[in-house]
């Protein structure tokens, strides 16, 4: 779709490949030609953005977990 100049199309393609946990890496994302079209627009920043806000909590659960382990193993 970023090939085309669609936009619209492009952050729906996207969003669904988010929500399937499809999407690549976000340097994949953003080392990919094909969407140079669309890396400038607004809607592609925050999207890109909104993956690494994703990330974030995923890695404080991975900490949880790890001290949870810890503390059984000291019990």
């Amino acid at each position: 779709y970023a090939l085309h100049n669609e936009g619209d199309s492009c952050l729906e393609a996207l969003e669904k490949a988010r929500d399937c946990g499809l999407i690549p890496d976000e340097q994949d994302i953003l080392n990919d030609a094909d969407l140079d079209n669309v890396k400038q627009l607004v809607w592609f920043r925050e999207f890109i953005a909104s993956l690494a806000d994703e990330q974030e909590p995923a890695k404080e659960t991975k900490v949880v977990v790890e001290e949870e382990a810890v503390e059984s193993d000291t019990e």
